[in-house]
């Protein structure tokens, strides 16, 4: 399954699941689809179709969709942190920036690296306060055109708005799937905004 806007909006009410061992060590993944679920499972190490860059309090995590199998990134859950994507020689990179009180990731993120070559777009994704709905999660999907170059024309954006049953929770009920960077399309529960 490619993570696309059209495949997954036909996922709604399904549950996502994020398997395990998704991990700082593990961002080799695959995202499948059967009648009830979406789940994302890592990839054990190996080069699968896509790069998973999960979520890890007080930090900035990242990864690079380097080896040319990748077919699509994602990351998650989200509930305020910040999303960086960047492209380096032709290669997606991908940052989660954790935002909680005390977080230094985002000074963390600009000091490596990866963060000071090519061009960058970075946003917050969370949900809307107002809502106030208990325990919401957003997860991110990017694909893009083979050799990206322009963040602007070649990279797609799907937001995947999540009901989990726990506080910091990554699984639930799919309530919203997004195109945050498409023309005069606004998202019933998540938010997408540029960011420093």
């Amino acid at each position: 399954m490619l993570p696309t806007y059209d495949s997954l909006k036909g996922c709604i009410t399904k549950t996502f699941v994020l398997g395990e061992p998704v991990g700082p060590d593990s961002f080799c993944a695959q995202i499948s689809e059967t009648n009830d679920t979406v789940t994302v499972q890592s990839g054990g190490g190996k080069s699968d179709d896509g790069l998973w860059v999960p979520y890890m309090s007080q930090k900035a995590i990242w990864g690079e969709a380097k080896s040319g199998k990748e077919k699509w990134a994602g990351s998650g859950p989200f509930s305020g942190c910040i999303l960086d994507v960047g492209v380096n020689n032709g290669n997606l990179c991908v940052a989660h920036l954790s935002q909680e009180s005390g977080s230094q990731a985002v000074a963390e993120w600009r000091k490596k690296p990866e963060a000071q070559l090519g061009t960058h777009r970075r946003w917050k994704v969370s949900f809307k306060k107002e809502l106030q709905l208990k325990w919401p999660a957003t997860h991110v999907f990017l694909t893009w055109k083979e050799g990206i170059k322009d963040l602007g024309n070649d990279l797609k954006v799907v937001v995947v708005f999540v009901q989990t049953q726990t506080m910091g929770g990554a699984n639930g009920t799919i309530l919203e799937v997004w195109e945050p960077l498409a023309k005069n399309v606004q998202s019933e529960y998540a938010t997408f905004e540029q960011a420093q």
